[in-house]
């Protein structure tokens, strides 16, 4: 017979794992999640382990050197917001740094079955593009309330 699940440990072992993920860590990271879990982030939508095992392989094969550093982790039971910092060197991009934050969702298993990742892509990414880069930044100037004073 099992005791009760400590949710704190696992949304701490979670995000700690996430944290110190490599490439030859992903499995273990993975392996934290139920079969059926949801990621999204700005660039993605997936259910399952194995597509989440495929966001993850893929940001190790297109970044340089992608860093997560956990900052803070907050809530409790079931529900938990992780606030993070990520780096990494994007092609065409260059060096990011960007804080962002994770609605974590865990099963009463103590499973991740929601990972939902917030941050602002607009200029971490399409800001710092070529062409596109300047319309984000001219479109951002316009509505901000700077603009309208």
């Amino acid at each position: 017979m099992t005791g009760p699940v400590d949710y704190r440990a696992s949304a701490e072992g979670y995000a700690g794992a996430h944290g110190d993920m490599t490439p030859l860590s992903i499995d273990a990271v993975v392996a934290l999640c139920a079969e059926d879990v949801v990621f999204h982030d700005p660039f993605n939508d997936t259910v399952g382990r194995a597509e989440l095992r495929q966001v993850f392989t893929d940001m190790f094969q297109s970044a340089r050197d992608p860093r997560t550093e956990v900052l803070t982790l907050y809530g409790g039971g079931l529900d938990w917001i992780i606030k993070w910092r990520f780096t990494a060197g994007l092609p065409v991009i260059g060096d990011i740094d960007v804080l962002g934050l994770t609605e974590l969702t865990l099963n009463e298993a103590g499973l991740v079955v929601s990972h939902l990742d917030y941050w602002d892509s607009g200029p971490a990414i399409y800001g710092r593009l070529p062409v596109v880069g300047g319309i984000v930044r001219w479109v951002r100037g316009r509505l901000s309330a700077r603009s309208r004073r």
